[in-house]
Order: C-alpha cells, then structure tokens, then sequence
C-alpha cells in the first residue's frame, strides 16, 4: 500500500501572531493607499461585451474598449444594446452597466456614492496590478507547451481547492493528439476512486459525487485510452475543511455581496488567485469561457495561465 506523502511538507501548522500580524496590515495599507492615489486612471474594464466605445476626453475620437481599457474623469463610455461593462474603480467599488447609452465617467463614479461597497483593500491593488498591460494584447488560439509529460494536465501539482467542482484541461502532444484519454482519480492510498473516459480537452468533475465523500486529498492523472503509458504526472489536490474553508468563505463573503454577475465571477477568480487556490480560480475562467460571455475572460484567462503556470502559454 503506497501512502502519498508530500502534503505532509506542503502544509506546516501556522502560528498566528496577532499583534505583529495588525503591524504589517497597518503598515501594508498605508502604502496601498498611496499606490491608488499615484494612478493615473478612475476605473478600469474587467469585463466587457458588446462594442462598446470609449473616450477619455470629449475632443478625442472614440476607441473600441477591451478588457483591461483604462477609464478617467472628464471622459465617456458608449454602451451599445444587449451589452455589458464590468469595471472596478481604483478604491476597489465595482460597477456594472447594462442599459445602454452614453456615460461619463463622472456620472459614473456619482453611481458609486450609491451604495456599492468596495472589495477592500487586501484584494483591489491586486486585481487593478493584474489587469495592468492586458489591454491591447491579441486574444488569439493558444496551445500549452505543455512539459515533457505526453498528457499535459494544467493543474497545481500541489495544491488546495475549496470549491465543490473541479474542472479540467489538457493539451496532448501531437503525435497522440485527438485521441480519447482516461481522466483518473486517486485517494491516499493509490486507490482508484473515479475513471471516467473522454474525447474532449477539458471535463467538469463534481467533488459532490458519493466516490469522494471523507475524501481530503486527490491526486489527478490524464492517460492515454490506447497506450496507458502515455500519461500526464499525478497532481495532488487537499479539500479545504474546518477553519480554512470557514476563513475563505467568509472572505468571499466580505468582497462578493452582489448578486451573480460576470463582474463578480471575475472578481471570485482574483480572490482565489491571491489566496493560492488556482484549481478554484482556474474553474472560474474554463466555466465562463464555456459561456456567452466567455470572450471577455480569454485574454485574463491566458494572463491568469502564464502568471502560474510558467511554460504553459
């Protein structure tokens, strides 16, 4: 019987320190504080759809706005039928427009004084650094390079996940590409929990399902349905639980208090970023991108991939 051991290094106990812990914080915003009033923008786009158009003076022509476009005062936005614009102000208030019409940006940032509460600032200089040089970059068909592994599976090696869902993807190298694979499913002990085949590149695993109830660590393998010695390597996920799933959750809580949006579900995917659970933020954009408003979270989609998953761009 084989005993995976490598969550044992993975996760020491952590001592808490509150008093030097408040310390840092302190000292933390201050200087978050003054990087939002150094920007030279009033809002930034994290979701756009529609053709929509922007102008950040009215003697300027009009331009088409893309996720990531940068918004300031004195400025407008041109909010063409059956579209929508997910912004976030540099304070961290998001806004969301759907009705379509012409707004300034002064408008705008009067409808903050509405009652939208911001993400706070543990998570705004965060998203705002993020989407920093994503717009005007292509949004183009991308391949992983994958490594060296046949099947490559994007997935932490090691990590956590605090979601009930898992999804999946994967790039094959050419030589096996468009053949069926096995996605497998391990426990502790190397015991086979869940198999299931497939001819596609990604797949939606409910952690729900009885096969992995009292099931806290995962380990993932992709193979090859003809040659099972064509395979990806083992990625081993822990379920949050206890007081670690009750601190995310109360964190979603603090910076999430709108109703579902695609606004809010990019913020969700930011958050978990920052908090280290890229399985949870990586089935965000796969989710979206399977939707109708998936083109607007391909380019942060590809970011999100080469800021931690180095090689696989």
């Amino acid at each position: 019987m084989v005993v995976w051991k490598g969550f044992a290094n993975l996760y020491p106990t952590t001592v808490r320190q509150p008093m030097r812990f408040f310390a840092f914080l302190f000292i933390w915003l201050f200087f978050v504080g003054q990087t939002i009033e150094a920007r030279d923008y009033d809002f930034k786009v994290l979701v756009n759809k529609g053709n929509n158009l922007y102008r950040n003076a009215p003697e300027r022509d009009w331009g088409r706005i893309i996720s990531g476009t940068s918004l300031v005062r004195g400025g407008q936005v041109k909010v063409v039928e059956n579209a929508y614009l997910g912004l976030i102000h540099v304070t961290g208030n998001p806004l969301e427009v759907k009705t379509a019409g012409t707004y300034s940006i002064d408008y705008l940032m009067e409808r903050l004084k509405e009652g939208n509460k911001g993400i706070g600032n543990h998570y705004t200089e965060f998203v705002l650094n993020t989407t920093e040089g994503v717009a005007g970059q292509e949004v183009g068909s991308r391949q992983h390079r994958g490594t060296a592994d046949n099947v490559h599976l994007l997935l932490p090696e090691k990590g956590e996940i605090f979601g009930k869902e898992l999804r999946l993807e994967w790039s094959v190298d050419p030589v096996h590409d468009n053949q069926d694979v096995i996605i497998k499913v391990y426990d502790l002990f190397n015991d086979l929990l869940y198999e299931q085949a497939t001819n596609g590149k990604r797949k939606n695993i409910s952690l729900d399902q009885p096969a992995f109830s009292g099931q806290q660590h995962l380990f993932i393998e992709v193979t090859l349905q003809a040659d099972h010695k064509v395979k990806s390597s083992m990625h081993g996920i822990r379920r949050l639980s206890g007081e670690k799933q009750q601190e995310i959750q109360e964190k979603i809580s603090l910076i999430n208090r709108q109703a579902e949006s695609p606004l809010n579900r990019m913020l969700l995917a930011f958050f978990f970023e920052y908090e280290g659970l890229l399985a949870d933020a990586l089935s965000i954009y796969l989710s979206q991108m399977e939707e109708s408003s998936g083109e607007e979270f391909k380019e942060f989609y590809h970011q999100f991939v080469a800021r931690n998953f180095p090689g696989d761009q």
